[in-house]
């Protein structure tokens, strides 16, 4: 999912919130199924990336 927070719409805003978080940038892998969401860091790398999507395999 990408969102565009330009008009701070309210559905980004309770979605950031659900996540303990008021800001973007914000970036999540969320694995299919019963998997928990895997925070990246604000300032992310290809590496970065690529370790979430491992991460999210293994839920």
């Amino acid at each position: 999912m990408m969102a565009d927070w330009t008009n701070r719409q309210q559905v980004i805003a309770d979605f950031l919130k659900a996540y303990g978080r008021e800001g973007i940038p914000y970036y999540l892998v969320i694995p299919g199924g019963k998997g928990k969401a895997i925070e990246l860091p604000t300032i992310i790398l290809p590496d970065d990336i690529l370790e979430g999507l491992k991460r999210a395999l293994n839920t």
